[in-house]
């Protein structure tokens, strides 16, 4: 079984947040310390500086995986309602030696164990927020120079490659960066960038393989476009034709096989992290009310039904119908079988081969695009790679080295150790797909109709060997 990354960082300077709940006030200072004297020395500063509070309750990491000291109080409040939520945020944040206290001027009123915990945990999640959200050049920017390359993969996002010249002193070096911006939802129309940007700056903490998430530029203030900005990593662009081009078409079969196969333990790795710290909000609210997988279900209808007309008098009229429909069935299906007793899981939501960057070892080195990362079932995520291979397949001219269905659930089985709910998954993933296919497909261009058709008829075909009711 593949275990996590170990890896942590830590805060190269203290931040504050507050916030307020019903007129009680609720102060975090997160501080760097070197080991638990230092942290308990934190506590007892503040509680002379704010002596007038009611409460101090502290949650402290210190020292390097897999065993640091962990500590927290809740300091008079009720047991588990603020030092467990707050070492909590600190876990998922990956912070290490660190610690931070949370000062509470009582307002008047009292908000329950469930709003103690969601307090306590939010007034830190600010601090750690404002500290990771940070920008450091590490000095002036120079000279900018763009990377004027084609770029064949994520449609759904702009991408600029380019490389900052910062000058500090007499020390004058490059980073190699990536802008990535919001279209304004030219694809998705619920695009969201800053859980995307949450998303992918903890799971870096955390040691997965994702791109650095640097600098978020959520208004377009700075830019011109809402955006965010990452390291650039080294290695050949993948491509939405990945069986044409890029980084499968650059080696030999052996090794494409082994790539693929990677791909797919990726995947295990991602779906082992707990979502907890990620982008909680965000996960809550995405496509509603009720159970997560009803909620993403939704989601992904509301984007269907925006983009694929219902019918209509053109001469595509009953094949669109016929789109609608058949997704709408399947869609049916997804919530009367929807395997409601499992917990939630991290899902990528985009896993296609053609979203994975690969170093000289063959290695996954980041899996990009995490603007439809959702709770969910993580095993969804490997049915839709797998339906991906098939349909990047139909693309290109015979490949060799491709692994078959079978080798890839093995793979994702053996390093995940576990594969449940096979039936649900392997339709939610198909019929995701499916759904994303054909909004892009009805893009094209009218010479290009005939693969528009080709696409959906495997498609069709595809689900029809799955969900009852489907005729071919």
């Amino acid at each position: 079984m593949v275990e996590p990354v170990v890896t942590y960082r830590v805060p190269g300077r203290s931040a504050e947040a507050e916030i307020e709940v019903k007129r009680s006030r609720f102060r975090c200072t997160l501080e760097r310390v070197e080991d638990e004297a230092a942290a308990r020395a934190l506590v007892e500063r503040l509680r002379r500086e704010h002596w007038d509070a009611r409460h101090h309750c502290s949650a402290f990491v210190v020292g390097p995986p897999p065993v640091p000291v962990e500590r927290s109080s809740d300091d008079g409040e009720p047991a588990g309602t603020a030092g467990a939520p707050m070492l909590e945020v600190l876990r998922g944040a990956g912070l290490s030696d660190t610690a931070v206290v949370v000062t509470r001027w009582f307002g008047g009123t009292l908000l329950g164990a469930g709003g103690l915990v969601r307090a306590y945990g939010d007034a830190v999640r600010a601090a750690v927020g404002g500290l990771l959200d940070d920008p450091d050049l590490g000095g002036r920017v120079e000279a900018i120079t763009i990377d004027g390359g084609r770029r064949s993969a994520g449609a759904s996002s702009g991408t600029i490659l380019f490389d900052a010249t910062i000058v500090a002193g007499d020390d004058r070096r490059t980073r190699r960066l990536v802008f990535r911006y919001d279209l304004g939802g030219a694809f998705f129309s619920q695009y969201a960038l800053a859980p995307q940007f949450s998303i992918m700056q903890r799971l870096y903490a955390r040691g997965l393989p994702v791109p650095n998430a640097l600098w978020l530029d959520a208004t377009g203030e700075i830019t011109g476009k809402p955006g965010l900005f990452m390291n650039r990593i080294d290695g050949i662009a993948p491509s939405t034709m990945p069986f044409n081009e890029g980084p499968y078409m650059a080696v030999d079969a052996a090794t494409r096989h082994a790539m693929l196969l990677e791909a797919a333990r990726t995947l295990a790795l991602v779906h082992a992290t707990p979502p907890a710290g990620l982008a909680d909000e965000y996960f809550a609210q995405r496509g509603g009310k009720g159970h997560y997988l009803d909620r993403e279900i939704a989601w992904n209808l509301v984007e269907l039904r925006r983009t694929i007309p219902p019918g209509g008098s053109d001469a595509k009229a009953d094949f669109y119908r016929d789109i609608r429909e058949t997704l709408e069935t399947v869609a049916d299906w997804l919530t009367a079988h929807a395997p409601r007793h499992r917990a939630p899981e991290l899902a990528h939501g985009d896993a296609n081969i053609s979203n994975f960057m690969y170093g000289d070892d063959g290695k996954v080195a980041a899996l990009l695009d995490w603007e439809l990362s959702h709770l969910g079932v993580g095993e969804a995520d490997l049915a839709y790679q797998i339906a991906g291979i098939a349909h990047f397949a139909l693309l290109a001219p015979p490949v060799d080295g491709i692994p078959n269905p079978d080798e890839m659930i093995a793979a994702y089985t053996q390093a995940r150790g576990k594969l449940d709910d096979w039936e649900f998954a392997q339709v939610l993933g198909e019929w995701r797909l499916a759904v994303f296919a054909s909004m892009g497909m009805s893009r094209l261009p009218p010479k290009l109709e005939e693969v528009e058709r080709a696409y959906w008829t495997a498609s069709r075909k595809r689900l029809a060997a799955l969900v009852p009711g489907i005729g071919e």
